[in-house]
This record gives structure tokens, sequence and C-alpha cells, in this order.
């Protein structure tokens, strides 16, 4: 089957290639056609870019268009991979921060996340509310803090209400808490190969005084596991010959 005039935009514009996309559209192919997969030139763009989604901004496509299998807009994307220029570009020609994925994440939350400071500095500024939460539970902020990004989080804390900071005070003692239980739990872990120095020495010990014939025929032979016990494993006594 042979692809249409919008499925080679698409295509050019998911490939990053501004000259075919300039041709098209001086063809008068339409900037917000549907592909074959239901989704436009905007949708499926480079979002890297710039010169590329502004160049299909200027010829009237619409920023707002969502996924129809997730309903992520191309500011989603973009903020989600990190293209400051691309999202300024986008707000600047209309793109709605406030839109939600199926997921519940505003275009902050991706941005927060994958820890891009300065996406989430020009999406705060068009956010209505930037403590929203997604479906499952989670803030911008903490979203940034359960991946470890340290910049993000710094920023998101200056600028948002004392709740959050209650937040991460009590995120931060709670993963002290668990380091300090991790290092408990290991220290006081039986190391086999430090009981087994343990048990050589006090055989060495007992051993001193014997006559060389005495210590060569003694020999270490493992009990039987017996019940009742108590214990699975199997022990080791020193005998010595008769």
């Amino acid at each position: 089957m042979e692809d249409t005039v919008v499925d080679q935009l698409c295509k050019a514009s998911a490939q990053g290639n501004l000259a075919a996309v300039k041709r098209l559209l001086q063809n008068g192919v339409d900037v917000n056609g549907l592909n074959t997969f239901n989704r436009t030139a905007l949708q499926v763009v480079k979002t890297g870019h710039t010169a590329l989604v502004l160049e299909l901004l200027l010829a009237g496509a619409e920023p707002n268009v969502a996924d129809p299998a997730c309903d992520l807009t191309v500011l989603h994307d973009a903020s989600r991979d990190g293209f400051a220029a691309s999202v300024q570009l986008l707000l600047q020609h209309g793109a709605d921060a406030n839109m939600a994925d199926r997921r519940g994440n505003l275009p902050l939350h991706l941005a927060a996340e994958e820890g891009h400071p300065e996406v989430v500095r020009l999406l705060m500024e068009h956010t209505e509310n930037p403590q929203s939460r997604n479906k499952q539970g989670a803030t911008a902020l903490q979203l940034a803090g359960r991946r470890g990004r340290v910049d993000t989080v710094r920023y998101l804390l200056e600028r948002l209400s004392p709740r959050e900071w209650s937040w991460w005070s009590r995120f931060k003692e709670g993963q002290r808490l668990r380091q300090s239980l991790k290092k408990k739990k290991k220290s006081t872990k039986q190391d086999p190969a430090k009981l087994r120095k343990v048990w050589y020495n006090s055989v060495s010990k007992a051993s001193k005084g014997e006559s060389g014939g005495a210590r060569a025929a003694r020999r270490i032979t493992p009990t039987r596991r017996t019940r009742g016990s108590g214990d699975p494993r199997a022990r080791q006594r020193v005998f010595l010959k008769r």
C-alpha cells in the first residue's frame, strides 16, 4: 500500500527531515492530517529538533492533540525527554500544561521524574496546581524524590508549600531508617569464613601439648542429624583414636 501525503509528512517529521517537511507543507499537505496510525506530524515529531517543531507550529499544527493510545501530548513527550527549547516553543504556541495523560501525569510530573529542572521551571509557570497528584497519588516532587533527582527536588522545595516540605522530611527519615536497619542486619550476619577460622583456632589451642602421634591420629568426622536437635546443620566434633 502506497503512503499518502500525510504519511509522508509524518515520516519526514519523525525522521527530523526539515527540508522534506517544508516541501510537503508548501505543496499544501494538511499539517493536522492524520496518518495511518491516527497521529499528526507534530505528535510524531523529533522533539529535540527545535527548528522542525517551530516549522510545524508556524504552519498551524495543533499542539494539544492527545495520543489515542495513552493520551500523551507532544508537550508530555518534550518534557519527559528534557528538550527545554521545544517545551518553550510549544507553550508559546498554546500547548496546555494542565492536560493529563491516561495515568494522570501532567507534563510537570514527567519532567520532574526524569530530572529536568530547566523544563520544570518552564512548566511551573503554566501549571495551575504544581502539587496535583497523578492516579497513583504521587506529586511531581514525590516522583523526583523517589528517583533521586536532587537538583529538581531542590528547585521544587524552594517553590512549594510547607506541606511538601513535610513529605520530603518523612521521606528522607524513612531512607535513613532503612539504611541503618540494612547496616545493622549486615553487621549481625554471621560470616561462614569467620566461623571456620574461630573453629580452627579453638582446635589448634586444644591440640597444644599433645604428642606428634596424637596430633597425627586426630581426625574430624561429621555427626548425623538427629531429630529434635534444633539445628538442621550437621555439626563437627573432634575425636581421638584410641
